[in-house]
C-alpha cells in the first residue's frame, strides 16, 4: 500500500504534491513512483529520462531503462528526526535559558544541555535484492550496499566490504565535493539568471533614458530634432530589441538548469541531515560526469554581451548639444565605438548613508520565548538568516519578514557565518561542536564536527578556513571546516585584559603587499580580523600571525559604550553596533572612525549584529527582536 513521506520540505516535480511511495533516480531527483511510471509509458516504454534533467537528444538515448530506487531509508530518517524535534520543543522553557533580555548578554555560561546526547538511528538501508533484509554492508568492488544473503550469493567472490558508515567516512570527500560542486553550480545560474534579468532591466532603462533624452533637446533645437527624430527612435528600438531577443533566447536553458540543480541539492541536503549518505555511494560515479556536465553547459551560456554603440551621422549645428547627452558616444559613420566607461567616485575619503528598507519582528509562532537574535546573514537573493539563542534555533525570513524555515539546534546557537554558496555554520555557547546548515531551500542541519574547545564567536573567510573565539575570549583560532585547528592567532597575556563578552568577528582582505603574505603551507588566504570587544570598550584589528594591526578606544567625537557586531561593507568601509549608544558607527579599515551612521533619531534601539550583504544591502538586529534591513550609498567626501 502506498505510503506518504513526512512533511520534509520535498514535493514531486511531475504532479507538484507531497511525495506518495517515493523513488529517486541516480541524478538526486526523487519523484512518486506512480508519477515516474506515467512520465515512462507517456515517453517511452523502453527508455526513461529524467524530465528535470537538462540532457541532450544524444544522451537521452543511452539512457538506462528504469533507473528508479526506493527512498525509503530517508523517509524513515526523517520521521526518526520529527520525534526527536518534537522532544526538543516539548521541554519548558527554563531548560533552554534562564537569563532575560534586560541584561542584554551577560555572562554566557556553559550549559549542560541532556538533549545533546539523545541517539541517533542506525545506519541501515532496505536491500534491494532481499526485500526481508536490510543492508549494513557496503561492496567496493561493485559499488552496491548488500545484506547478509547477497553476500553469500551475488557477491561472494568479492573481498573489499565495509560497513556502510566506514563507507560514508571513506567517500566523505566525494560527497561533499559533489554537494559543494553542485551548490556552486546553482549559486552561478542563480546568479547569471540575475544578470541576465539585469540586463533585460538595463535594456528597458536604455530605452526610458534615449527617449526621454531626445524629448529633453526637442525643445531647444526643434527644427533640428524633428528631421531625426524618427530615425533615432527606431535605431534605440531596433537595438534594444536585439538585446532582449539575445537575453531571453538563453533564459529558458537557465532556469531547466535552476530547477535541476535546485532538486539535486534539496536531496543531498535532506540525505546530509537524516544520515542517509548510504543510499547515495551507488550513485557516485554517475553523479561526478553529471555535475561536470551541467558546469559545462554553464560556462556555455557564460557568453560575454557585445559593447552595443549608438552610431550617428556627425551634424555641425547639432553636434555640440548632444555629445553630452545620455545617448552615448556620437560618431561620425565609419568610425571605430569606443566602450562607455562609468565615472569613477571622486579621489577622497568614502562616506556612507543607510535608508531603511523594512523592519520586522524576528518571533516566530513556535518559540517558547522572546528571541534574542544574537547574529544575522544575508543570502544574496535577499533572504536573511538569524540566530535565536534563547530559543535554541535558526531562522530563515524573506525580505517581506515572512518566515521561511525553523530548525532547532541541540545546544544554544551564538554566531552564524557563510562558510560556502550552499552552507552556513554555526557555533554554539555549552558544546564543543560546530554546526554546519545548508542555505538553499529548506534550512537543514547537514552535520556538526567536534571542536577542542568551546567556541562562541565565529566567522568565516570564505575559503575553507574559519576563525573561532572561545568561550572564555582567551583565544581565537584558525580552524578547517573538519574542526582541526591551523594555529592560534591571538591569545590572552597576563599583561592585557580579559577580553569580554559578547565578541564579534569579521574577516578584512590584505590588499597585495601588506600585513601579512600569504600561507602556502596551509593554504590560507591574506585575511586580517576586526574584532568588537564589549568589556574594553574597543574594536581592534588582528591580523594570522597574532598581531595587533590597530586599536580604536573612545574619542571627543565618539564615546565607545558597547561595541558588538561588526562588518566590512562591498566598499571597503567597516560598520559596528554599539548597542548602549544606540547607534552604528562608521570606520575604514585602517583604524579611522568617520561618524556615527546611524543613531536613536534614526529609529535604532539597542543593536546587535549586523551584516553587509551583496548589492550594498545592510542588514541588522536589535535587542527587542526586531530585524531591519538598509540599502547603502557610498560617495567621496
Amino acid at each position: 500500500m502506498a505510503t506518504e513521506t513526512p512533511d520534509t520540505g520535498l514535493d514531486c516535480a511531475v504532479c507538484r504534491k507531497p511525495l506518495t511511495n517515493p523513488h529517486m533516480l541516480p541524478c538526486l531527483h526523487v519523484y512518486c513512483l506512480s508519477c515516474l511510471r506515467d512520465e515512462c509509458r507517456e515517453n517511452s516504454p523502453d527508455k526513461f529520462f529524467c524530465p528535470l534533467c537538462v540532457v541532450d537528444k544524444e544522451e537521452r538515448r543511452t539512457s538506462s531503462a528504469r533507473p528508479w530506487h526506493a527512498f525509503e531509508k530517508i523517509a524513515e530518517s526523517e520521521a526518526e528526526q520529527e520525534a526527536i524535534q518534537r522532544r526538543l520543543a516539548e521541554l519548558p522553557a527554563s531548560e533552554i535559558r534562564r537569563d532575560s533580555l534586560l541584561g542584554g548578554y551577560g555572562d554566557e555560561t556553559d550549559v549542560d544541555d541532556p538533549k545533546s546526547s539523545l541517539p541517533k538511528p542506525p545506519v541501515l538501508f532496505p536491500c534491494s535484492m532481499h526485500a526481508d533484509n536490510m543492508a549494513d554492508t557496503f561492496c567496493a568492488k561493485c559499488n552496491q550496499i548488500t545484506c547478509h544473503k547477497c553476500i553469500s550469493s551475488f557477491h561472494r567472490r568479492c573481498q573489499d566490504f565495509y560497513n556502510i558508515q566506514d563507507a560514508i567516512e571513506k567517500k566523505r570527500d566525494d560527497l561533499d565535493s559533489i554537494y559543494s560542486n553542485i551548490a556552486n553550480s546553482l549559486a552561478q545560474c542563480q546568479k547569471l539568471q540575475e544578470e541576465k534579468k539585469k540586463r533585460l532591466k538595463d535594456a528597458e532603462e536604455v530605452r526610458t533614458r534615449l527617449l526621454l533624452d531626445i524629448k529633453m533637446f526637442r525643445g531647444a533645437m526643434v527644427k533640428l530634432i524633428m528631421a531625426k527624430e524618427k530615425a533615432l527612435i527606431n535605431e534605440v528600438d531596433l537595438l534594444v530589441d536585439e538585446m532582449l531577443q539575445g537575453t531571453l533566447g538563453k533564459e529558458s536553458v537557465v532556469e531547466r538548469l535552476i530547477g535541476s540543480l535546485s532538486r539535486q541539492l534539496e536531496v543531498l541536503n535532506f540525505s546530509f541531515s537524516v544520515n542517509g549518505q548510504g543510499e547515495l555511494l551507488p550513485y557516485l560515479p554517475s553523479l561526478v560526469s553529471r555535475v561536470a556536465n551541467d558546469a559545462k553547459k554553464l560556462e556555455e551560456q557564460r557568453e560575454k554581451e557585445p559593447v552595443r554603440q549608438f552610431k550617428f551621422h556627425k551634424d555641425d549645428n547639432c553636434f555640440q548639444t548632444l555629445e553630452s547627452s545620455l545617448l552615448g558616444i556620437i560618431q561620425e559613420e565609419g568610425g571605430v565605438p569606443e566602450a562607455v566607461v562609468l565615472p569613477n567616485l571622486p579621489e577622497g575619503k568614502l562616506d556612507m548613508s543607510l535608508t531603511l528598507l523594512t523592519s520586522f519582528h524576528g518571533g516566530a509562532r513556535d518559540d517558547v520565548t522572546d528571541p534574542l537574535l544574537t547574529d544575522i546573514v544575508l543570502l544574496p537573493n535577499g533572504d536573511v538568516i538569524v540566530a535565536d539563542r534563547d530559543n535554541k534555533c535558526v531562522k530563515k525570513f524573506n525580505q517581506s519578514g515572512k518566515l521561511l524555515t525553523r530548525v532547532l539546534i541541540d545546544a544554544v546557537p551564538s554566531r552564524v557565518t557563510i562558510v560556502s554558496n550552499g552552507r552556513a555554520a554555526v557555533s554554539v555557547m555549552n558544546k564543543r561542536a560546530i554546526y554546519f546548515l545548508s542555505l538553499f531551500g529548506t534550512i537543514r542541519v547537514l552535520s556538526s564536527v567536534p571542536v577542542k574547545k568551546l567556541y562562541s564567536f565565529l566567522t568565516s573567510d570564505g575559503n575553507g578556513c574559519l576563525a573561532a573565539a572561545t568561550n572564555q575570549c582567551d583565544s581565537i583560532d584558525l580552524l578547517t571546516e573538519k574542526g582541526e585547528i591551523i594555529r592560534t592567532i591571538y591569545s590572552q597575556k597576563s599583561d592585557r585584559a580579559t577580553i569580554s563578552r559578547p565578541m564579534y568577528l569579521t574577516p578584512v582582505k590584505v590588499q597585495s603587499g601588506t600585513n601579512v603574505e600569504r600561507d602556502s603551507t596551509n593554504g590560507l588566504t591574506n585575511i586580517d580580523f576586526i574584532v568588537s570587544d564589549s568589556g574594553k570598550k574597543i574594536v581592534f584589528m588582528v591580523n594570522q600571525s597574532g598581531q595587533v594591526i590597530f586599536s580604536i578606544k573612545s574619542i571627543d567625537s565618539l564615546t565607545m559604550e558597547c561595541p558588538l557586531g561588526v562588518t566590512v561593507h562591498e566598499s571597503g568601509l567597516a560598520l559596528f553596533a554599539d548597542r548602549d549608544a544606540n547607534s552604528v558607527v562608521l570606520m575604514d579599515t585602517t583604524g579611522t572612525v568617520i561618524r556615527r551612521v546611524l543613531s536613536a533619531d534614526d529609529g535604532v534601539v539597542k543593536p546587535c549584529g549586523i551584516y553587509a550583504g551583496q548589492r550594498g544591502y545592510v542588514a541588522m538586529t536589535q535587542v527587542d527582536g526586531m530585524v531591519k534591513i538598509y540599502s547603502s550609498s557610498v560617495v567621496s567626501m
